[in-house]
C-alpha cells in the first residue's frame, strides 16, 4: 500500500516566555543539601520467593545495606498495580510492630520497629533504619493470590521491585516450591536487568550482572500447567498471549537465532556458505562504490585526538536521529529528554523536583507544569492516539517535534500539570502509540537529512536482492566528524560544560545527544556550589535533573507497557540470559527505598 503524507496540523512554534519560575527556590534548596553525605545503598540482596500450594507467594528479603541518611526504609504497593493480590504478614525479624506509624518520628524512635502506612494510592511497608552504617534487615511478607488461572494454565507474573530507589549490588532471587520447578512443563522468564535465570536443584535462581537502580525492574514470569496450584484468582487470556506481551521490548524479542538453530542451518545448508560470502563481498563492494557511510568505529578512529568545542547548530534534534543511531550515541528516549530541556529554555514548561529533606536531586520526583495549557489545547484537533494511528499508514509531513509536544499535552491534567505517577501511568497505558511514533523518528531523520543535503539514501540490487546505499555528502561527512570530535571534547574534561554561563545549557543538551548523558549526570551529581560555578550551579543542576527524572519516569512506564516491539514467542522459557525491557502488564513494581 502506498504511504501518504500526514500533517497533524499542530500549532506553530515560537513561545517567548522565559524560564525563571523556581530558580530562587531551587537555589535555596541546593544550599541546604549535605555535600559530604554518601548515598544509602544495598550491598547484598537475597530474595527468597516461596510459591505456596494455595497460589500465594511468601517473600523473604535479606538486605545487607550501608545506611548513611534518613530515618526509615519503605516498600510501595500501589492499588493500581495489585489487581487481586493482597500483601499480608509483613514483619521484620528482630523488630517490634508499631501499629500507629509516625513518619515524623526520629531515627531513634523508629529504630527496631516496623509498620504499615495507608496512603492515597495504596500501602507502604516501613521499618526503622536504626544506626547508620552497615545493617542487615530480614523482611518478610506474603502476596496472596499471586498465582492466577488463565484460560489454558496458571501464571505467576509479578514485579518484585521493592527496593530499586536504593542502588543494589549482588542481587540474587531464589524461587522454590513444594512443586518441582525443574519440570519441563514449567516455563520461566526474567525481565528488567542484565543477568541469568537458571534451574537449580531445588528451584529457580536469578542473579543480576549489574547494579540495580530505579531504572530497573524485577519482573518474574512463570507458567504452570492447569491445576498446579489451588488458586481461585483468575485472569483473561492465554499463556501464549501473556508471554508475547511480556516479551515486548525484551532481549527475547531481538530476532536473533539460537546456537542450536544456527548449527542446524549450517548443517543443512553448509553448501550455501560460499554463496553467502560471495553475496556479502559483492554487497560490500557495491556500498564502497556508492559511497556508503563508514562504520561508527571507522568514524571514531579517524577523529581520534581531534576536538571541537562547537556542537551542530541544529535545534531539530529528531532530524539527526539517524546519525545519532549510526554513531551509537543516542536514540528516542535521549532525544525526548533533550526536547524537555529545549522546552524549558523556550518557556513552554517548568519542571519542579519534589524532594524530602536530605534527598539528593536524583532521588526526587518530577512535576511538569505546561504554561498556558488551556489556550494551547484550543489549537489541537487530534489526540496523541489519533496521531499515532495516522502514522501507521502515512509518512509525517512537517516537523517531528510537535509529535512529542502533543504527547506532553495529552499527559497533563486540566490545569496543565503532570505529576510523576500520572506520567508513568500514562506512558504505560500508551506504550504502543509511543512506539509507533518512535518508529517514525529515523525515517523522518532520513527525509530531513536528504532534503538538507547531508545524505543520499538510495537502493541498489545484488543478485536481484534490494540493498540500501546510505551515502553522506561532503556536508554529511563534516557533520559525522563534528559530532565525533565534539564528543571527544566533552570526554576530555566534563568541566568544560559549565565553563561559560551562557553556553552550559547547550552543552548539557548535546552531551546527552552524543551519548555522554550518563557520565555527565554522574559528574554533575558530585558537584558542589563551591567549585567556582556558584552562579550557574542551582539552575544547571535543576535544569539537568528535572529533565532526567521526567524522562526516567516516562521510560519506566513505557517499558512496563511493552514499548516499541512486535509480539514474539522466540524464547522457550527454559532459562538463560535476562536483560532490560519487557515485562509489560506485570503486577507490583511499586519500588521502595529509604527516606
Amino acid at each position: 500500500m502506498e504511504r501518504r503524507t500526514f500533517n497533524i496540523g499542530l500549532m506553530k512554534e515560537g513561545w517567548n516566555m522565559k524560564y525563571i519560575l523556581g530558580i530562587w527556590v531551587t537555589f535555596a534548596a541546593v544550599l541546604m543539601l549535605s555535600m559530604d553525605a554518601e548515598a544509602n545503598e544495598i550491598t547484598n540482596m537475597h530474595m527468597e520467593v516461596e510459591i505456596n500450594p494455595d497460589g500465594s507467594v511468601t517473600v523473604t528479603e535479606t538486605r545487607e545495606a550501608d545506611m548513611t541518611e534518613g530515618t526509615e526504609n519503605y516498600m510501595v504497593f500501589d492499588d493500581d498495580d495489585m489487581g487481586e493480590v493482597e500483601v499480608t504478614d509483613f514483619s521484620v525479624e528482630g523488630f517490634t510492630e508499631e501499629e500507629d506509624w509516625d513518619m515524623d518520628a526520629g531515627l531513634e524512635e523508629k529504630a527496631g520497629r516496623y509498620g504499615m502506612i495507608d496512603t492515597d494510592d495504596g500501602k507502604e511497608l516501613v521499618w526503622g533504619i536504626g544506626d547508620y552504617g552497615e545493617q542487615t534487615y530480614v523482611v518478610n511478607y506474603t502476596l496472596e493470590n499471586a498465582v492466577r488461572n488463565l484460560e489454558d494454565g496458571q501464571s505467576l507474573y509479578w514485579n518484585f521491585d521493592t527496593f530499586t530507589e536504593l542502588p543494589t549490588d549482588n542481587f540474587i532471587m531464589d524461587v522454590t516450591s513444594d512443586v518441582p520447578l525443574n519440570d519441563e512443563d514449567i516455563r520461566y522468564w526474567g525481565f528488567g536487568f542484565e543477568g541469568d535465570i537458571v534451574a537449580v536443584e531445588d528451584g529457580i535462581r536469578w542473579t543480576a550482572g549489574e547494579t540495580l537502580t530505579s531504572g530497573n525492574d524485577v519482573v518474574l514470569l512463570m507458567h504452570f500447567p492447569e491445576g498446579t496450584f489451588n488458586t481461585d484468582a483468575t485472569d483473561d487470556g492465554t499463556l501464549e498471549e501473556e508471554a508475547a506481551a511480556a516479551m515486548d521490548g525484551s532481549i527475547y524479542d531481538d530476532g536473533s537465532l539460537s546456537g542450536g538453530t544456527i548449527a542446524a542451518i549450517v548443517g543443512a545448508f553448509g553448501a550455501a556458505i560460499a554463496a553467502i560470502v560471495t553475496f556479502f563481498t559483492k554487497y560490500s563492494r557495491r556500498q564502497t562504490k556508492g559511497g556508503h557511510v563508514d562504520s561508527a568505529h571507522h568514524i571514531k578512529r579517524r577523529n581520534k585526538g581531534r576536538e571541537t568545542k562547537r556542537p551542530p547548530e541544529i535545534e531539530d534534534y529528531a532530524a539527526l536521529s539517524y546519525v545519532f543511531k549510526h554513531l551509537q550515541m543516542s536514540y528516542f528516549e535521549d532525544i525526548f529528554q533533550a526536547y524537555l530541556m529545549k522546552w524549558m529554555d523556550e518557556g513552554r514548561i517548568t519542571i519542579e523536583i519534589d524532594r524530602k529533606d536530605g534527598q539528593k536531586f536524583d532521588e526526587g520526583k518530577p512535576q511538569i507544569i505546561i504554561h498556558d495549557y488551556q489556550k494551547l489545547m484550543e489549537g489541537y484537533s487530534y489526540s496523541f492516539k489519533e496521531v499515532s494511528e495516522q502514522l501507521e499508514e502515512n509518512d509525517l509531513e512537517g516537523s517531528y517535534e510537535p509529535l512529542l509536544w502533543r504527547m506532553m499535552l495529552d499527559t497533563a491534567d486540566t490545569e496543565g500539570a503532570i505529576v510523576e505517577k500520572a506520567l508513568r501511568k500514562w506512558s504505560k497505558q500508551h506504550a504502543k502509540e509511543v512506539g509507533t511514533v518512535a518508529d517514525e523518528i529515523v525515517e523522518y531523520s532520513k527525509r530531513w537529512l536528504e532534503a538538507h543535503g547531508y545524505f543520499k539514501f538510495e537502493k541498489d540490487k545484488v543478485w536481484g536482492i534490494t540493498v540500501p546505499i546510505e551515502a553522506p555528502t561532503e556536508k554529511g561527512n563534516q557533520l559525522l566528524d563534528q559530532l565525533s570530535q565534539y564528543k571527544n571534547y566533552l570526554k576530555e574534561d566534563y568541566r568544560r560544560i559549565y565553563e561559560d554561563d551562557d553556553t552550559y545549557r547547550t552543552h548539557i543538551i548535546w552531551s546527552l545527544l552524543v551519548g555522554e548523558g550518563d557520565d555527565v549526570r554522574k559528574h554533575l551529581s558530585k558537584l558542589t556550589p563551591n567549585e567556582q560555578i556558584q552562579t550557574a550551579y542551582p539552575v544547571m543542576i535543576h535544569y539537568y535533573f528535572g529533565s532526567h527524572l521526567t524522562a526516567q519516569s516516562w521510560s519506566k512506564g513505557l517499558g512496563q507497557g511493552g514499548f516499541s516491539s512486535v509480539n514474539s514467542s522466540a524464547a522457550s522459557g527454559s532459562g538463560g540470559s535476562t536483560g532490560m525491557g519487557g515485562g509489560a502488564g506485570a503486577g507490583g513494581g511499586g519500588g521502595g527505598g529509604a527516606r
